[in-house]
């Protein structure tokens, strides 16, 4: 009996290259990699207090980072490219096919702050990077994310003075074909430094924002916890819900196969630091954030990385099933499953300094479901991950489904398919089966046969139980390879115990066995 268990992991990845804050970052899925470039390794201040500082009238020390640094979520191991063509941060990510793309962003002599307009372009088969059709205007901590072939831009800001900023509710649809931008529905409100993510490549119900502030005044942020849906198709935003309490910006967001959105740690407005990992799941057109709470994170971080890290279904090493007419049952068997990395925790500030460890999550949870129609309903079985080094394993699983069988009809059941499901994520695997049906005839007496069955070659399957047949007329009795292994003409015969087939011209067979 497996323990019913719902919680998962987060496990020690390996360290980044470099730590970083508010870098660019996306999972790239034709590469299943997570590729972030730029950011700070060391801004000499506390983010807490990044806006009162780009303001404030002493220097003070900067260091941006151009490397390129991408995560492979199979080996657990980071490698770097070419570097991004200019420092800069607070700027967002996304990608199109087989190129990585960052927008805009900020940089700081520690005087002066430059707004950029920049679409930078990594073509990542020739791991070089290049200029693309610059931003209709100079943002800084836009929200980025693909859907359908396009990038949609929403929010960011400019001009911070005076310990205020200016703050935007444009969104901007960028044509990755083309080289366009054109102008979308705004959002219901100014935001920046939230997250814009996509659903897909799991569902096409749209992007969501997740919030950011919709202010700077007086050095600090008026922050927001309402999350936006996005409709590309239509061009019209919606309010979705609430993220729990406290309220945070600087946090990551990812979307999950099972129409799941995660809040991932972040900053409150007085620049205290979170671990804290929200879990909605979409029901209509609202989030429902009771169904699952996710462990939080080690430590709190912000302005960090939070992308997906590895969308390949929870496969097993191998499986079996046996359709065992005999014993009337069906044996299922499936081999250990790894726990695979779904998402991505990496670099991000603890409120001081740039940090460069990473976590993983893994799901702890596999349910193997199996689908069935006749004689048996379906029915599920839990595995739990068992704890080891990383990444961790599914233990393998081995069932006897018995089909119910009385002394008068017939029973068949079906196996029409079976699935593998992180109960946490939602990532799922149907097993390559093809669907079958298993027989299970009558034990013991067997009553009058129709008259299909007696012109069936041969007419019936029968189930010897016993060691002894017996019958009124003449029987032809077949193995189940189709040998021809005994004749009765009434009376009775001894026979092996096993399955047989039956031939007879009567129009009325009883057999019996003892």
């Amino acid at each position: 009996m497996f323990v019913f268990l719902t919680g998962a992991t987060w496990l020690d990845a390996s360290p980044m290259l470099v730590g970083v804050i508010y870098p660019a970052y996306a999972w790239v899925g034709s590469r299943n990699r997570v590729y972030v470039a730029s950011g700070v390794t060391d801004p000499g201040y506390s983010t807490l207090s990044k806006r009162a500082k780009i303001t404030s009238s002493a220097p003070w020390r900067v260091v941006f980072s151009v490397r390129t640094q991408i995560y492979d979520p199979i080996t657990d191991s980071w490698d770097s490219t070419d570097n991004a063509p200019d420092p800069a941060w607070v700027l967002p990510g996304a990608y199109v096919g087989d190129t990585f793309y960052t927008f805009g962003g900020e940089e700081t002599d520690g005087w002066s702050v430059v707004y950029y307009d920049y679409t930078r372009k990594l073509n990542i088969p020739a791991n070089s990077w290049s200029y693309g059709t610059s931003l209709p205007e100079p943002r800084a901590g836009l929200g980025a994310a693909e859907y359908s072939g396009k990038v949609y831009l929403a929010g960011g800001y400019n001009d911070c003075a005076s310990s205020t900023c200016t703050v935007y509710s444009t969104v901007w649809e960028y044509d990755a074909a083309t080289g366009t931008f054109s102008d979308r529905a705004p959002l219901p409100t100014t935001l920046a430094e939230g997250v814009l993510i996509t659903s897909e490549p799991f569902a096409h119900i749209g992007l969501f924002y997740v919030p950011g502030y919709t202010s700077i005044s007086g050095g600090a942020p008026d922050l927001s916890r309402t999350i936006y849906r996005y409709d590309p198709i239509s061009d019209e935003w919606s309010v979705l819900g609430e993220y729990p309490s406290p309220a945070r910006y600087q946090l990551g967001a990812v979307f999950m196969p099972d129409t799941s959105l995660w809040v991932i740690g972040g900053a409150d407005a007085s620049g205290d630091v979170y671990p804290l990992v929200s879990r909605c799941k979409l029901v209509g057109t609202a989030c429902n954030w009771s169904t699952y709470d996710p462990p939080d994170l080690p430590v709190g971080r912000d302005a960090l990385v939070a992308a997906l890290a590895d969308t390949t279904p929870p496969r097993p090493a191998s499986f079996m099933i046996i359709y065992d007419t005999l014993k009337c049952r069906i044996v299922f068997h499936v081999d250990s499953v790894s726990a695979r990395r779904r998402i991505l925790v990496a670099g991000g500030s603890d409120g001081l300094e740039a940090q460069n460890r990473a976590w993983a999550l893994v799901a702890d949870t596999l349910d193997v479901s199996l689908y069935l129609s006749g004689y048996l309903t379906d029915t599920t079985y839990t595995l739990i991950r068992v704890d080891s080094t990383l990444p961790g394993f599914f233990p393998l699983i081995t069932e006897d489904l018995d089909i119910p069988r009385d002394t008068s009809d017939t029973l068949e059941a079906c196996l029409d398919s079976v699935k593998l499901r992180e109960r946490e994520t939602g990532f799922t695997y149907v097993l390559p089966i093809t669907p079958s049906c298993i027989p299970c005839y009558p034990l013991g007496e067997v009553g009058e046969l129709g008259t299909a069955e007696r012109e069936a070659t041969p007419q019936r399957p029968f189930i010897l139980s016993g060691n002894v047949l017996k019958a009124n007329t003449r029987l032809e009795i077949y193995s189940s390879d189709g040998r021809l292994v005994a004749t009765l003409d009434g009376g009775s015969i001894v026979l092996r115990r096993g399955m047989y087939f039956i031939r007879s011209g009567a129009k009325v067979v009883r057999v019996s066995v003892r």
